[in-house]
């Protein structure tokens, strides 16, 4: 854009020294000047400043081409999507990733707990059989001494004559015949 005085139209090409005022018109040094410290088109008291590369640059925007200012800023708005796109793949990768772990820990604890229950079993199972025999135990659970019994003796649990030898030949009222399961 080239700048023009907004009381006497001239150009930044004729009068090399325009000013901007804080009230933002643009006017030529010949008419700030004439009006006495004033705006010379608003009449408001206001400071000025010149155009020239010694000027703000906030206020050098407004003298610059809005279309390269635009070109740049979709230039920022462009890698700053792609960079935006990154990061959502990445972000989106590692939440997938975070599902297959949890998924498996899911699986891993089912199966742990499919495990722990097989080991309570197995557990019981060996408690029952190891009170059905301990050791210096018969498997009936009477002790190998119990069965050490003269032979014309009654048997306790069931009332009846237990004398194992009384048809056979020989038999010795006082003998014993002691044995135990253990050993089997």
């Amino acid at each position: 854009m080239i700048p023009f005085c907004n009381v006497c139209f001239r150009t930044g090409q004729e009068d090399p020294n325009l000013f901007i005022t804080q009230c933002r018109r643009v006017v030529c040094k010949a008419c700030v000047l004439a009006s006495n410290g004033r705006c010379a088109v608003c009449h408001s008291q206001c400071r000025s400043i010149e155009l020239n590369k010694n000027m703000p640059e906030h206020m050098r925007k407004y003298f610059q081409d809005p279309l390269k200012e635009l070109e740049e800023l979709q230039k920022v708005i462009k890698f700053q999507e792609d960079q935006r796109a990154i990061s959502n793949g990445y972000a989106k990768k590692i939440m997938e990733q975070h599902h297959r772990l949890r998924k498996s820990i899911m699986e891993k604890k089912r199966e742990y707990d499919r495990l722990r229950k097989i080991v309570a079993k197995l557990q019981a199972q060996d408690k029952a059989r190891s009170s059905y025999r301990t050791p210096g135990t018969s498997l009936s659970g009477f002790s190998g001494s119990q069965f050490s019994s003269d032979m014309n003796t009654t048997d306790r649990r069931t009332g009846t004559d237990s004398s194992f030898f009384r048809d056979s030949p020989n038999p010795s009222k006082n003998s014993t015949l002691s044995f135990s399961l253990d050993n089997l």
